[in-house]
């Protein structure tokens, strides 16, 4: 009898525990989804604000662009045409320059004119913005992270000057970010070629994660392989072909160029190529004899090393960085110090190299080469990322204190 009465009491307990646990986890839903659409509310509000109070942006071509895509009396064409560029009336000036993106590129963006110029505008800033949250969210959760680690790691990188800039610019590079987030998480669920679908779109915008995509393809060829064949058949659209003439014709200025291409452009171009076979040669390496560490982790590595190699990194490209930052170190945690000193380490020089003033140092008289301090503290930051990232996978092809 007082066995009964204890099995019976035990059971109670058990089922008004199992009754507590589901009112929490329903709970713990609302409360996700409320601070969801808080957290909606709140970008898009914020992509309104800056629709109107920046100017000088990116976005005023991309508007001049979508207008010429839709309008029946213009060639197509004539979006790489630098002296059309400012044919429409838009309330903010625009670069003196042609669309520097693909052809299917302007077809996507051809909505946009449909709608009036600020409001589509904040369109484009949100969708950014959403789109780069959404990577972060992937790389965070490819790295299996919960409760603080994921919270803080993704409230940190909403602070990353790149981002603010390419929110503020009207700028692509979330949509990039996110589309080789897609791709990563492709490749980890066993879809090599929906992950170079992903990455020749990608490369549709800018051409560099074609680079990204030749690093996955060291580690299934199929990668690579989808990755081409999308980015070549996108040139039966007409006027495809023009993109890379024009963008190859495009006016660059200073602040556009990287820092060993503006040093080493002094001697010879020829010493650049040579310093960008190196580094691009020792990154295959890398992954070649790491080929059993997983995607996420040679993403993470690819995206320093193609920086390293680019003879153009506006400050906006470093959007992309975050997803590095994000998986690893969530992956690493405590168990891989060097890694995570560096991460920290590359984070803050970065970082300190938006607010640096914009000084230049001439060498010497016969060397007209300047030094541009932020693109050093810039440059070093990236590069005790990558040499570190190469050290673990280069020293431990297996990745030891990392998840893979």
């Amino acid at each position: 009898m007082i066995f009964a009465c204890k099995h019976n009491r035990n059971n109670i307990l058990i089922h008004q525990l199992g009754i507590d646990k589901h009112l929490m986890e329903k709970s713990n839903r609302k409360f996700k989804l409320i601070f969801s659409v808080v957290v909606l509310l709140v970008c898009f509000y914020f992509s309104v604000f800056l629709s109107h109070y920046t100017y000088n942006t990116d976005f005023g071509l991309y508007y001049s662009t979508a207008k010429k895509i839709l309008d029946s009396n213009t060639p197509n064409i004539s979006i790489y045409d630098i002296d059309t560029v400012d044919k429409y009336s838009i309330p903010e000036a625009i670069e003196n320059a042609g669309f520097p993106y693909s052809m299917p590129v302007a077809y996507i963006m051809a909505p946009l004119a449909l709608m009036p110029y600020f409001k589509a505008k904040a369109v484009m800033i949100f969708i950014n913005i959403l789109m780069y949250l959404s990577a972060i969210t992937i790389a965070l959760k490819m790295g299996r992270a919960s409760g603080r680690w994921f919270a803080y790691p993704l409230a940190l990188l909403c602070l990353w000057w790149p981002f603010i800039q390419n929110m503020r610019q009207g700028q692509v590079n979330g949509i990039l970010l996110f589309l080789i987030a897609l791709a990563v998480l492709a490749a980890t669920k066993n879809r090599p070629s929906i992950c170079g679908i992903f990455l020749a779109i990608a490369a549709l915008f800018k051409l560099f994660p074609i680079a990204i995509a030749m690093m996955l393809g060291i580690k299934n060829w199929r990668i690579f392989a989808s990755c081409i064949f999308v980015f070549v058949i996108s040139f039966l659209i007409p006027g495809s072909p023009k993109w890379i003439e024009a963008i190859s014709g495009y006016p660059r200025y200073y602040i556009h160029y990287s820092l060993i291409y503006l040093w080493l452009k002094q001697f010879s171009f020829i010493w650049f190529w040579i310093y960008a076979s190196i580094i691009a040669g020792f990154s295959a390496l890398v992954v070649y004899r790491a080929k059993d560490a997983n995607y996420p982790i040679l993403t993470s590595f690819a995206i320093p090393a193609v920086f390293l190699t680019m003879p153009i990194l506006e400050i906006t490209h470093f959007t992309l960085l975050p997803f590095s930052y994000a998986y690893l170190l969530v992956s690493a945690k405590r168990s891989n110090r060097l890694l995570i000193n560096s991460i920290f380490i590359s984070f803050i020089m970065i970082s300190i190299s938006f607010f640096s003033k914009e000084r230049l140092f001439s060498i010497n008289e016969e060397l007209l080469f300047s030094i541009n301090t932020a693109k050093v503290i810039r440059f070093l930051g990236l590069s005790v990322f990558w040499a570190a990232l190469a050290y673990n996978l280069s020293a431990a092809p297996s990745v030891k204190g990392l998840d893979a």
